[in-house]
């Protein structure tokens, strides 16, 4: 008779979020917002602005990574600021396990062209 296995899987809270990178772009630009957290086991990571839930697609793109099996990179990139791009984004990791969450925002500042020219960036 074969021996049985059973894995146990042990939920933990996220454990630390890193505060999220970049606040500030130029219209018509790109812009890469970063998100770093760190937890086990790893769960989704969840992006919004001004309250609505953001996805990959013509206006943002998004990305994760998992340089560790503790640590997850996750990236928003805006694809061409514009000024109602200016907000509060929060980046939310979420484990799905025990519903648990952590998260961080970030206000956006989107100068023109000519403010950038002027400073004001």
């Amino acid at each position: 008779m074969s021996p049985a296995y059973v894995l146990v899987q042990v939920t933990q809270y996220v454990r630390y979020l890193e505060g999220v990178s970049a606040n500030h772009g130029v219209q018509d630009t790109e812009k890469a917002i970063t998100c770093t957290f760190y937890g086990d086991p790893l769960g989704a990571t969840v992006w919004s602005f001004s309250g609505n839930n953001l996805a990959d697609g013509a206006e943002y793109g998004v990305s994760t990574s998992s340089p560790t099996t503790s640590k997850r990179v996750d990236v928003l990139t805006v694809k061409t600021l514009a000024a109602d791009n200016d907000g509060t984004y929060t980046c939310t990791a979420v484990y799905t396990a025990d519903s648990s969450s952590k998260n961080k925002e970030l206000k956006l500042d989107v100068y023109s062209k000519l403010e950038n020219m002027q400073g004001c960036y």
